[in-house]
């Protein structure tokens, strides 16, 4: 993964794992109510 100049890598992949974690919470859910339906 690119490390860009002048920006702190681990405040970078911190803000990139909370939205990661946010999208994967948002795709369980839509499983969920899929699996539900059928």
């Amino acid at each position: 993964m690119a490390r860009y100049p002048g920006r702190k890598p681990e405040r970078y992949n911190r803000g990139l794992a909370e939205r990661c974690l946010r999208y994967a919470r948002r795709i369980i859910e839509w499983v969920k109510e899929e699996a539900a339906k059928s």
